[in-house]
């Protein structure tokens, strides 16, 4: 019991310091050993310090897959179906990239979003150069869980509104 009261009290201040340190930096790749012991400092924590010690293996690599996924882009913004199709290839080896101090996975899916969030700020202006028409009845789906990934930059099914009508003049 006092293992345990002990390992969550140190858990709490190598959170605090990962915390302070990570906020306090600006993430880039001019550092990979920062990365390097980062990635060992929370794979050090999960395995010992942690109230609920994670067995890093295959499900623990998908279960971090699907949460990373989710939490990077949960409304289906930005990501498109081809950059999900390139991800999936790392699925299953998260878990060997933590064992390893790697995290080419985390890389590739930063730099992909950097992209596309540059992607949308430079066409959502073409977007707006119409002005709305308030007359049509139009629906826009909001059911992110259920909604698909894009197929190409302009694909985004959340953004084609679909008419119902021409006019309600």
């Amino acid at each position: 019991m006092f293992l345990r009261i002990f390992g969550l009290i140190i858990s709490g201040i190598v959170s605090l310091i990962i915390y302070y340190e990570v906020s306090n930096v600006s993430f880039s790749s001019d550092e990979p050993n920062k990365d390097r012991l980062l990635v060992d400092l929370v794979s050090y924590v999960l395995d010992k310090l942690h109230y609920d010690p994670q067995i890093i293996n295959d499900d623990f690599s998908i279960k971090v897959y699907d949460d990373f996924i989710d939490a990077v882009d949960s409304q289906k913004r930005f990501l498109l179906k081809s950059d999900l199709e390139l991800f999936s290839q790392y699925r299953l080896s998260i878990d060997d990239q933590i064992n390893t101090s790697e995290i080419a996975f985390f890389n590739i899916v930063y730099e992909t979003l950097l992209k596309r969030i540059n992607d949308v700020e430079n066409f959502y202006n073409q977007i707006l150069e119409d002005p709305f028409d308030f007359q049509i009845n139009e629906d826009i789906n909001l059911d992110y869980e259920n909604l698909e990934y894009g197929f190409k930059g302009l694909d985004f099914p959340h953004l084609n509104f679909q008419n119902h009508g021409d006019s309600n003049s």
